[in-house]
């Protein structure tokens, strides 16, 4: 233990709570500097440019594998039995828990013109904004060639649901369909 105390004084590392110490000695603490800020619209997200490298601070816990609900019996396997026995609102609520866009496009595909209503109606305000999330990352939304289709889905959404989410939804995500809208809107008046 002498050999270990002797070494970090003469090293000039200190080990956590230890007393012994050069009082002669200089030390120096780094310099942070910022070089750009920058907030998101919103106001819940801003990326700081540093020394230290890019960091992004955000008030929404941000996560790469973000499944929802998910539990043991929901699979692949359950979405395409439930699209198969055309029962879409149970597709669609699968998928949205496995957070697959191909199943969740698959799953709003399949469902007739007619039945958007109903699968809408079925649908909690958990899964109606979480369905909102999707469409407003845009990543189906702004390049597909069912814009009419989309938009009844929006349509009914926020129809039957607009004044449950008033509370629930996030900015970003408003933020996010009112782009798109625009988007589609902008394409269809050149035409």
């Amino acid at each position: 233990m002498h050999l270990l105390r002797q070494f970090c004084i003469n090293q000039g590392v200190f080990l956590p709570g230890t007393r012994n110490f050069d009082l002669g000695e200089r030390r120096a603490r780094p310099e942070i500097n910022v070089y750009e800020l920058s907030y998101c619209p919103t106001g819940r997200r801003f990326a700081v440019c540093s020394t230290e490298g890019v960091a992004i601070y955000s008030l929404d816990v941000v996560s790469l594998f973000d499944p929802f609900q998910l539990d043991t019996q929901t699979t692949p396997d359950v979405v395409r039995r439930a699209l198969s026995m055309n029962d879409y609102s149970t597709a669609l609520m699968a998928s949205l828990r496995l957070n697959d866009s191909k199943f969740i496009t698959d799953s709003l595909e399949s469902t007739s013109i007619t039945q958007i209503p109903f699968v809408v109606r079925s649908l909690s305000v958990l899964y109606a904004e979480r369905l909102l999330q999707w469409m407003s990352k845009g990543n189906v939304m702004s390049s597909t060639i069912h814009v009419h289709f989309y938009m009844n889905w929006l349509r009914e959404l926020l129809h039957a649901h607009g004044m449950n989410l008033k509370g629930y939804a996030d900015v970003a995500t408003l933020t996010g369909i009112q782009q798109i809208v625009t988007h589609h809107s902008a394409h269809i008046t050149k035409m």
